[in-house]
């Protein structure tokens, strides 16, 4: 596959390229125009060939099971890596709609065509730069039992990052985890089932690795990736398993404890405790001091009329000199 031959980061020739493909030299130049148009940026210097700049350390099953603890391999369903898809989050959803999914399941990709992050925006997907990750979970306390889950796996997720000594770390309710103080992972959940019994859930998960410059333009917030918080670059494997590993172990933790085994370790990363704050949920804006989370994972916030709670969905957290009138 000429994506695998790319992916050392050094130059091969078209003819050398050909030659391992069983292909023309022709066919090889059509094949390169396909990956530039799937977003893959390939250098071309005559007299050289063509090479992808720094290479791509590409995800690989075999290799993310090696990191993953024997606890969490017992709780791993099929996985499931592909080069291209339209959403890891969408095929899962699918297969659970089909009757096909089992907890533990998890689809991985190099690419997403149509990511999707919280509140409907689009998640920026280069290939083979970041993490586009999925996990199904089944719960059988129906999604009534759910809120506060995403903090839980925002948690599970840091303290991942944590262990791998990744610096700067912090939490913005209700799930965003941020490298100073820019996203560099999210979390979205989605779920099929009863709202009081058995229900079935898809845990999306998006963490930058190295977020090339052109893809960087689609973003329209402040971000940051794994390699400028380190000055280095991490083996996606391993750091793939580790986040695998740690969202498992969370995700029994919850069905077991609930938010109020988590609720320690949120607080302990909240970049926004105790810091002059608004919720933005549409038109209205309510400012007061953000006074952390509560045992369901809702936010508190402390104003002259006293104590206000904020659930998820559709509103927004900002600092106050954040907020644009």
């Amino acid at each position: 596959m000429l994506i695998l031959c790319l992916s050392d980061g050094l130059f091969h020739s078209g003819e050398d390229l050909g030659g391992s493909l069983g292909v023309s030299r022709a066919a090889v130049w059509k094949y390169i125009k396909n990956l530039v148009a799937s977003g893959i940026q390939i250098d071309s210097v005559r007299g050289r060939g063509y090479r992808i700049a720094g290479g791509l350390d590409l995800l690989d099953l075999g290799r993310i099971r090696q990191f993953i603890s024997e606890d969490s391999l017992a709780l791993l369903g099929t996985m499931h890596l592909f080069k291209t898809i339209d959403s890891t989050n969408a095929w899962l959803l699918e297969r659970i709609d089909l009757g096909l999914a089992q907890s533990g399941d998890i689809c991985l990709a190099e690419q997403q065509s149509a990511g999707r992050g919280r509140r409907g925006r689009a998640w920026v997907s280069p290939f083979g730069r970041n993490l586009y990750c999925s996990i199904v979970w089944k719960f059988d306390k129906g999604m009534n039992a759910l809120e506060g889950l995403s903090l839980a796996v925002a948690v599970a997720i840091i303290e991942a990052l944590a262990d791998l000594l990744i610096p700067d770390l912090s939490l913005k309710w209700p799930n965003d985890i941020q490298g100073r103080g820019k996203k560099v992972a999210g979390i979205l959940l989605e779920a099929r089932g009863d709202l009081t019994d058995r229900c079935d859930l898809v845990i999306g998960i998006g963490l930058n690795f190295f977020m090339p410059t052109d893809a960087a333009k689609e973003i329209n917030q402040a971000w940051i990736d794994l390699e400028q918080l380190t000055q280095q670059k991490l083996e996606r494997n391993h750091v793939s398993a580790v986040v695998i590993d740690h969202v498992l172990q969370a995700l029994v933790e919850f069905d077991q404890q609930g938010f109020g085994a988590f609720l320690e370790r949120w607080n302990r990363w909240d970049a926004y405790r105790g810091q002059a704050v608004s919720i933005i949920a549409g038109k209205d804006v309510q400012s007061g001091k953000a006074y952390g989370v509560n045992e369901q994972g809702a936010f508190l916030l402390e104003t002259d009329l006293g104590i206000k709670t904020f659930h998820g969905g559709e509103v927004s957290l900002r600092r106050v000199h954040e907020v644009v009138a």
